[in-house]
């Protein structure tokens, strides 16, 4: 007689992967499952649960909507409201520097917190930003 294997998942997941995986085996289902949901092949999403790779930003959206919340801690930082912002929309960097008017290497350097230099043009941009998240 076969014994049923207990499935274990991780009780409070810290990766993306774990997050995943953890939602695909409390849902039973399949990883091919998951992955045809994601709009991704089986061995992409095997890869992301893994945290061999993290997923491009324009997977996000399914990823946030198949997992129910975002994977991660809420924002501390404007850069932090960015990236969260730009997961949950499937925006990449080009894509949002367009929108708020500055060039994507500006862009990066706010979203990691590491924007220093005074530019009054840049500085608008970062005021609206704020005023999005809320933190003006």
């Amino acid at each position: 007689m076969k014994s049923k294997r207990k499935i274990l998942w991780p009780e409070k997941p810290k990766t993306l992967g774990e997050h995943l995986k953890r939602k695909r085996l409390m849902s039973g289902l399949l990883q091919k499952e998951v992955a045809l949901k994601l709009g991704v092949c089986k061995q992409t999403y095997m890869e992301w649960e893994k945290d061999k790779y993290s997923p491009s930003i324009q997977h996000w959206p399914q990823l946030i909507a198949f997992l129910g919340y975002t994977p991660y801690p809420k924002p501390r930082s404007l850069g932090g409201y960015i990236l969260d912002w730009r997961r949950q929309e499937g925006l990449t960097l080009k894509e949002l520097s367009q929108t708020v008017g500055i060039d994507p290497g500006t862009l990066t350097l706010i979203e990691t917190d590491n924007y220093t230099k005074v530019d009054v043009r840049v500085e608008g941009a970062i005021t609206r930003l704020k005023e999005r998240f809320g933190l003006a």
